[in-house]
């Protein structure tokens, strides 16, 4: 069996295909995966690589909702990927694509449903992005992270699984010998995202230079935002593996983060208070508009708020029991555990057609 998953230019529709792809092997050692990703490969090839997956790639222009002059540049990169991507299937063969978004899954949900190929559109995020509205119609299965998402496909049936979390992230491990973390006080987790942010990463120097007495405080870059460093309960690093991200993310006392749906629920997995900072005009903004509507998380605006602000919501969560406990039980109401078995059961029926 050869499966297609493709997604790619931010973590967020990476990381359930990573996912996907551990309950795949797991039930079916011998399945045959090829990644699609971007030409610049970032953040997905750095992503993929531990999982010794083909990885190949194609011209994709990142569509957009607001004015920019890429606009008018992107649809030709489109044009392009689609016509790569019609070659490279062609080769391949497979019996079925897994797009999670993401620009890059245009061109291939498109040449995929040229050649007659069966596809499953997985959609994480609250509301759907440009990139997943332009290819739903093409899907023969349409997922959602969110039971509220279900019903933003008008013509199409989409089923709720829920949004995949790596396995990896979810197992116990008692040290990385690679992340040495000070854990004699209680620890800040601060994500910037797949490609970092600099606001999150100024922010977290800040709130560093308040705490640093009460807490210590692990910031995960990006790569090229912030210089690594490992001094004075502060740590710097640019990425984590899937066991530094375990350890990190089973130790953290709060965790500030965007708004992504796979952060949200990876955090809420691991039953970790979250406060979120979403990306300013993406799908991030409904889904923190939704988890705060549910008090299942706090939301941090850096346009009106700043580090003193920030650092009074981690201590609320830190020393506020009922507080925290709260949103916690919150976030996990809406964690799926079976949705990766959920989402390889469709792939499977859908790949044996």
């Amino acid at each position: 069996m050869k499966i297609v998953l493709t997604g790619g230019g931010t973590a967020g529709s990476v990381t359930p295909l990573l996912a996907i792809l551990e309950e795949l092997r797991s039930r079916e050692s011998s399945v045959e995966c090829l990644f699609v990703g971007t030409r610049r490969g970032e953040p997905e090839k750095r992503m993929i690589d531990p999982y010794n997956v083909t990885w190949s790639t194609i011209t994709s222009g990142k569509l957009r909702r607001y004015w920019s002059p890429v606009n008018f540049i992107a649809p030709f990169a489109v044009v392009i990927g689609f016509f790569q991507a019609l070659v490279l299937f062609a080769r391949f063969r497979p019996d079925c694509i897994v797009s999670a978004g993401g620009y890059v899954g245009v061109p291939c949900v498109w040449a995929g449903w040229v050649l007659g190929i069966r596809i499953v559109l997985h959609q994480p995020d609250l509301r759907p992005g440009l990139a997943t509205m332009l290819t739903y119609r093409f899907a023969h299965e349409i997922t959602t992270g969110f039971l509220e998402t279900s019903n933003r496909f008008p013509g199409k049936t989409a089923r709720w699984t829920g949004v995949p979390v790596r396995k990896s992230l979810t197992k116990p491990i008692l040290s990385v010998p690679t992340l040495n973390l000070p854990l004699e006080k209680p620890f800040v987790l601060i994500l910037g995202g797949g490609t970092g942010s600099m606001t999150l990463n100024n922010l977290a120097l800040e709130v560093f230079q308040i705490i640093n007495s009460q807490m210590n405080l692990l910031l995960v870059s990006g790569k090229g935002k912030q210089p690594m460093a490992s001094h004075g309960g502060l740590i710097i690093r640019e990425n984590l593996t899937a066991d530094e991200m375990n350890y990190a993310l089973s130790h953290a006392t709060v965790i500030v983060s965007r708004a992504g749906a796979n952060a949200i629920f990876e955090a809420a997995s691991v039953q970790k208070p979250l406060i979120l900072v979403p990306l300013p005009h993406s799908p991030q903004i409904a889904n923190t508009d939704f988890m705060v509507h549910e008090d299942a998380a706090l939301h941090f605006e850096p346009s009106t708020g700043n580090a003193e602000k920030l650092c009074r919501m981690i201590s609320s969560l830190e020393t506020d029991p009922h507080l925290r406990a709260r949103i916690i039980k919150n976030a996990y109401k809406f964690v799926r555990p079976d949705a990766a078995r959920n989402l390889a059961n469709i792939i499977f029926s859908l790949a044996q057609r």
